[in-house]
């Protein structure tokens, strides 16, 4: 859904990097319940609004069972990509109004929480807060280059079209002296599956 925010967001926000460092240490649950949460150190109750904001990035899922991409954040290698992209995915409506937004204070995303999310003022602060606090661990920009490189189907530029395109030759000419050449009208697409199949043809039907 176009211009969306999490609803989660973090009452101690100022906790928000030694959760997930805890996090990128240990290993990943059968659940992330409350007890495991204790088990990290954090026994407070308002620490349990952790496990919201894990769902809010589908570091769990419903159930509270931790996703792929909780595991990918265990990676130290991978970890702050692995985050950037559930960020870009889970505050889709904060980057369409600015796509620097991980780059701005909280107090500068204050009123864009306000107006998304219809909430207060002091709860679109702490999502303000928890905000900037996540993608202070993230990496954004890595996180948008390695999603462009996982799109299923790159257009190919025209060069790449042109390369593609098998060499026909022309038969020898007649002993009459005669010769004959064809000439395409090739469709104004950069999909190379249309010419592959236009060759194809003509291989099939017109070339002996």
């Amino acid at each position: 859904m176009a211009g969306k925010v999490p609803s989660a967001y973090l009452v101690a926000a100022g906790r928000t990097e030694e959760y997930f460092k805890a996090i990128q240490k240990g290993t990943a649950p059968p659940r992330f319940t409350t007890e495991f949460l204790e088990n990290m150190g954090f026994k407070s109750k308002n620490n349990r609004q952790l496990t919201a904001l894990l769902k809010a990035l589908n570091f769990v899922d419903e159930s509270n069972v931790p996703t792929q991409a909780y595991r990918e954040y265990l990676d130290p290698k991978r970890g702050r990509i692995a985050l950037g992209k559930q960020i870009l995915s889970a505050y889709e409506g904060i980057f369409e109004l600015n796509r620097d937004a991980h780059k701005e204070k909280a107090s500068d995303l204050q009123g864009s929480f306000k107006s998304l999310a219809n909430v207060s003022e002091p709860v679109a602060n702490w999502m303000a807060v928890t905000f900037t606090n996540l993608c202070a661990l993230a990496d954004i920009e890595g996180a948008r280059k390695g999603l462009v490189e996982e799109e299923p189907k790159k257009e190919m530029k025209k060069e790449e079209v042109r390369h593609a395109e098998p060499e026909v030759s022309t038969p020898p000419s007649s002993p009459l002296g005669l010769s004959y050449h064809i000439e395409l009208h090739l469709p104004n697409t950069t999909d190379i599956e249309v010419f592959r199949a236009i060759f194809k043809a003509l291989k099939e039907h017109l070339i002996h």
